[in-house]
């Protein structure tokens, strides 16, 4: 049947938990285990028919304290832990060009505390997983959006388009509007409650991170959020 969804094995389970056994067991100086669960995208064929592949669990090696410093003895190794670094700054850089209205306030000039890696490391989990975000399935999240919401509610399609810019540009416009963020969150829930299996599974790590935005947005200090408007 066209709709089925069917798990392609490849060269099965099996196989998967073997080469995860053999990472376990492979001793990398200086690390530690990390199990980690990757995790695939339905598609569809040239036929219809829905074809996923199973999760892959695998035992990463992480390295260690110590490891680090191991490593950054080695001037290969240190430029590309120095690379990975500066990816990450530029990439919290780049949230404060994108966010337009914030930037204007800023005197369009970075806030260069909040590119300390001191800052970086105490970003919530939720909001860090927004960088891994690729702006197309941001655009795909979009007019998924638009799709499933002007029927269910019965709104224009452009006022829906208005909802789905505040949500693919991170509450941004309304962060501090407390009752807009929530309204904006209630409609989220409201979409991914409604979203084909397919949908939620494709969304999912930008519903994971709007929903964190949004807690943080809803949890801000009032003080804080008045700060922000002068």
């Amino acid at each position: 049947m066209p709709n089925e969804t069917v798990e392609t094995t490849n060269e099965s389970n099996s196989v998967a938990s073997a080469v995860a056994s053999a990472v376990a067991h492979n001793v990398h100086p200086h690390t530690f285990p990390v199990e980690e669960v990757f995790k695939f995208r339905t598609r569809t064929d040239d036929l219809g028919q829905k074809l996923k592949r199973p999760n892959i669990t695998a035992v990463l090696p992480i390295p260690t304290v110590e490891g680090i410093h191991h490593a950054l003895r080695d001037e290969k190794q240190r430029n590309y832990v120095i690379n990975l670094l500066q990816e990450a700054i530029k990439t919290a850089a780049r949230e404060q060009v994108d966010d337009e209205e914030q930037w204007l306030k800023q005197g369009e000039t970075l806030d260069t505390s909040k590119l300390t890696l001191e800052y970086l490391a105490n970003v919530p989990a939720s909001e860090k997983a927004g960088a891994s975000i690729t702006p197309e399935l941001w655009e795909e999240f979009a007019r998924s959006y638009v799709a499933v919401m002007v029927p269910l509610t019965g709104r224009t399609e452009e006022k829906v388009a208005k909802q789905a810019s505040f949500l693919v540009r991170k509450f941004a416009p309304v962060k501090t509007n407390k009752p807009t963020v929530k309204w904006l969150t209630e409609q989220l829930d409201l979409f991914a409650a409604n979203a084909t299996a397919e949908m939620v599974e494709s969304f999912e790590p930008i519903f994971t991170y709007l929903w964190g935005r949004s807690k943080t947005y809803m949890e801000a200090d009032e003080a804080v959020t008045l700060e922000s408007l002068q």
